[in-house]
């Protein structure tokens, strides 16, 4: 799970980090929110026999590093942690298990009015990868995928500051699929990880 992550938000920064040729508006966006995954993991065989698995609707914290080289067009990377529990359902019970969900993306982002006006709409699409861990994924493989990665925001410049609220809905759209050429091999299944946040957006330089 880290070594997906680092090898994707390493190139992210670096990518973030380099300006381009023209004078470019950086910005820090911390944020909070809740994590809203679509769809069953698994439903079929795993180690243990048929069985169904989903990942659970939990907090999420995170932060992105947007470089904005004209007031129409920018370039953000991005990266999200949820404690996020996995339901697991066989034929006699369902019970929780320790999980944790990590996000990362690159996405290229069109502000569809003046980034200077009081409110203020921008759409974004790239790659990401997706990550979960903890107990409910031990001894299991595929844990990390990549996925298109899809957003819509509005920001709200606060009087008096540079400071922007910003309001973000994202989906991580993927194909999810475990233990692939092994004997316990699941089915591949559409899946959406759906993140809802708020968060403050500060310039830099």
């Amino acid at each position: 799970m880290r070594l997906a992550l680092v090898s994707l938000v390493v190139p992210l920064a670096a990518a973030v980090a380099t300006p381009p040729p023209v004078a470019a508006q950086v910005k820090v966006s911390p944020a909070v929110g809740l994590y809203m995954p679509v769809g069953n993991l698994v439903q079929g065989n795993l180690a243990t026999g048929g069985e169904i698995r989903r990942q659970l609707p939990a907090g999420l914290i995170g932060v992105r590093i947007a470089a904005w080289p004209n007031h129409r067009f920018g370039l953000e990377g991005g990266i999200t942690f949820s404690p996020s529990q996995v339901a697991v359902t066989d034929s006699l019970r369902t019970v929780d298990v320790t999980s944790g969900v990590m996000l990362a993306s690159a996405r290229a982002f069109v502000a569809l009015g003046p980034q200077a006006a009081r409110w203020s709409i921008h759409l974004g699409a790239g790659v990401g990868v997706v990550s979960r861990g903890g107990r409910a994924f031990d001894n299991t493989s595929g844990s990390s995928a990549p996925a298109l990665a899809l957003s819509a925001g509005v920001r709200t410049r606060m009087r008096r500051t540079a400071v922007q609220m910003r309001f973000e809905l994202e989906d991580y759209v993927l194909s999810a699929r475990f233990n692939k050429g092994l004997p316990s091999e699941t089915a591949a299944r559409m899946h959406h990880d759906i993140l809802w946040s708020l968060g403050v957006t500060v310039p830099v330089f």
